[in-house]
């Protein structure tokens, strides 16, 4: 045997020869002898037993015995395997045969690892294990040794199918890819053989389907030797896959049994074409650290392989998915499973849909991704390519947003477009045609998703990204006309249109009116911070504020909402003012503080109108406190070259008349504040008179005053209690 395995080596490339002479045939001789022997002495029921250990001994005497050719040790090797394994299929009890298919492996090992010296020797030793596991499998298919010693002799033979054939054609010099086509060919013949053996013999079903999923799934591992692309045969793997489902074993086990092995040449695929949908998905965001350059960016190359590659995946997941979809009510076997299955689905909370719907909702992220896949393989310049996936990102997100019945492979196909359309449009921002274009479509299609979307969440992020892709598209126009004011205004035209998208939806559907409320004013915030001038901003709110009074116009609006609006309005006009004061460089404080008190104040009035109970100080403080208190800080810190003779006066009139009108509406803040900012005007004058008088007229005028009030100490004090009690009793 030693001598065997030396003459059939190097490995597919041995010399020939002859074994060698050994003992010669008296070896052969001794050996017989000694079997008699043995015979007589143990007792009967092994005596096949031990016949067969002669005859494998014999086996491997012979070829060096009478030297024959080396292969020949082989041959003997497969004649002693099959008797031992005939021995071994027609055994009474499993432990009979345990022995005996020991035995034939042993020599089936032997025979293999002797023909590996040629490759034409050992491909016709695996064609012999081929027939010989396979025809014992049949034999004895219906005998005791089916389930065991049939069951592994199947299993044995299918494995060897794929070897023998990648070998005979590596010893007729076929090339390595001819071998790995040959290879996609067996797996085809092992699907169609785990047909035919679970429809005729359905006890070796599941063994002829295990052997096929193994070689099947394997199909990106055996093919890479190959000058083909690997992603095909993962691909056909898919494919073949699917072809297994139909199989009986399959729906007696469940799909499960070769689903879930295709996962390993799902993975390959999905690693295989990365590269390639990268180019869909993710390089076109490259584009948005370059925006409107207008400048084509580069495109990476598609490869023409992971195109097909991924058409015949998703023509496999299609049809997977209508091999597991339930049967309709119509064809159940019974009345009884029809009315079952209505029962179940209505108890889920999921709507029955037609076939034709499923296969939609399966194929429709795959031929979203094909078509910019294919412009992207063609090599078609940009925009065609982002724009392409755009569009089909929006249709199948628009598909998704319309269907009523939610149902997971909506919501992932949805996800799988959405994720498509950004990267288009994230691909068209390197011009301002393509941006222009890229987002009036999404408008187009978020306003379609808007009116007539299946579920709330639809309609209002349709809303949202259509108000979003307005404002987007009225800045990028703004931006190409490129002539002073252009890029705010058209914003803040595009602000307003979504200003009036919000009032009607107010109106109809108040729950989604939100959206397009948050995206105007944040439309209105960025054409204020586009602004590239003082005078620029200010006009940017003056238009805004005329934009809020026009909404708060709206017919059937609560006077709360249009008191907000109103304010609002007040307040951005307000601060408009201000920066043009700033702008003319006005200094004088009451420019700017007196039309805050005015707008506080009608804030304080509007607030006491719906609220009579409201304190005169929280309506009317913040408005009283404007109006004095930056004046009175003017006059207190005026440099003495600057006696301020106007503003006193203004100040110390102002004051008189909100206290009479205080004490007119009879509210205690106006009398307070007017009579406190009165005092202190006096006290100002006349600290400014002090120094302008003789010394004793002071000491004399206030002898005078302590003299009068002594003499009239207790009528003063009925007046300060009859003051402090009238103005506690103002609201």
């Amino acid at each position: 045997m030693g001598r065997s395995f030396e003459i059939a080596r190097p490995l597919l490339d041995a010399s020939g020869g002859v074994v060698g002479y050994g003992p010669g045939a008296d070896s052969v001789v001794a050996l017989l002898v000694t079997a008699v022997a043995y015979a007589l002495l143990v007792p009967r029921r092994v005596h096949g037993d031990l016949a067969l250990g002669v005859l494998g001994g014999v086996g491997l005497l012979v070829p060096a015995s009478f030297g024959l050719v080396w292969w020949s040790a082989a041959v003997a090797g497969m004649l002693v395997a099959a008797v031992a394994l005939g021995r071994a299929a027609w055994s009474r009890t499993p432990t009979e045969s345990v022995f005996r298919v020991l035995l034939s492996g042993a020599f089936v090992s032997y025979a293999v690892l002797i023909g590996a010296g040629r490759a034409e020797v050992v491909a016709a030793v695996l064609g012999s294990v081929v027939l010989l596991g396979v025809g014992v499998a049949l034999a004895v298919r219906a005998g005791a040794r089916g389930r065991d010693v049939g069951a592994g002799s199947l299993v044995v033979g299918l494995v060897a199918l794929g070897p023998a054939v990648w070998l005979g054609l590596l010893a007729a010099d076929a090339d390595v890819t001819t071998q790995v086509r040959a290879s996609l060919l067996v797996a085809v013949v092992l699907c169609l053989v785990a047909h035919l053996i679970a429809r005729a013999v359905p006890g070796y079903g599941f063994y002829a389907l295990g052997v096929a999923v193994a070689v099947v799934v394997s199909a990106p591992l055996w093919s890479l030797p190959g000058s083909d692309p690997v992603v095909y045969y993962a691909a056909a793997a898919l494919v073949l896959v699917v072809a297994l489902m139909p199989a009986p074993t399959v729906r007696a086990n469940g799909p499960a049994v070769v689903l879930v092995p295709a996962i390993l040449p799902a993975l390959a695929l999905l690693g295989l074409t990365f590269t390639d949908v990268a180019v869909v998905v993710f390089e076109p965001w490259t584009a948005a650290t370059d925006i409107w350059s207008d400048v084509a960016p580069v495109q990476s190359p598609v490869a023409w392989s992971s195109v097909i590659a991924i058409a015949v995946a998703g023509v496999a997941v299609a049809l997977a998915r209508l091999l597991t979809f339930p049967r309709p009510a119509t064809q159940k076997a019974t009345a009884e499973e029809a009315v079952a299955e209505k029962a179940a689905a209505a108890e889920a909370g999921r709507a029955t849909a037609p076939r034709g719907g499923v296969l939609a909702r399966t194929l429709a992220p795959f031929v979203a991704l094909l078509v910019p896949l294919v412009l992207a393989a063609a090599a078609v310049p940009w925009p065609a390519m982002p724009i392409a996936a755009l569009v089909c990102g929006l249709l199948g997100v628009t598909a998704a947003a319309l269907t009523s019945a939610r149902r997971i492979s909506t919501d992932l196909a949805a996800v799988l477009c959405g994720v498509l359309a950004a990267a288009g449009a994230a691909g068209s921002l390197a011009g301002h045609g393509a941006t222009i274009a890229a987002f009036a479509l999404v408008v187009v299609a978020s306003a379609v998703v808007g009116v007539a979307g299946a579920g709330a969440v639809a309609r209002v992020t349709g809303w949202t990204a259509g108000s979003v892709a307005l404002v987007v598209v009225a800045y990028t126009v703004g931006d190409l006309i490129d002539r002073g004011p252009a890029a705010p205004v058209s914003v803040l035209v595009a602000g307003a249109l979504v200003v009036a998208l919000e009032a009607v939806l107010r109106s109809r559907r108040p729950a989604e009116a939100d959206a397009p409320f948050v995206v105007a004013h944040s439309a209105a915030l960025i054409a204020l911070l586009l602004a590239d001038s003082t005078s620029w901003a200010a006009h940017v709110l003056r238009l805004w504020a005329l934009v809020l009074v026009v909404r708060a116009l709206r017919p059937r609006e609560s006077r709360a909402v249009r008191s907000g609006y109103g304010l609002a309005a007040s307040a951005l006009t307000l601060i408009s003012w201000w920066l043009l004061l700033w702008e003319r460089d006005v200094e004088t404080a009451e420019a700017y503080t007196l039309p805050a008190a005015l707008l506080a104040l009608a804030a304080g009035w509007l607030a006491r109108r719906g609220r009579p109970e409201l304190p005169s100080w929280s309506a009317y403080g913040p408005a009283l406190a404007a109006t004095f208190l930056p004046s009175l800080a003017v006059i207190a810190y005026s440099a003495s070259d600057d006696p301020q003779y106007l503003r006193r006066l203004l100040l110390g009139v102002g004051a008189l008349v909100v206290l009479l009108l205080g004490a007119r509406a009879r509210l205690q803040a106006p009398v307070v504040t007017g009579g406190g900012v009165l005092i202190l005007v006096a006290l100002h004058e006349l600290v400014q008179f002090w120094d302008l008088v003789p010394r004793w007229v002071p000491l004399a005028v206030g002898g005078l005053l302590l003299v009068g009030i002594a003499t009239t100490i207790e009528q003063r004090r009925r007046d300060l209690a009859r003051l402090k009690g009238a103005i506690t009793r103002l609201s």
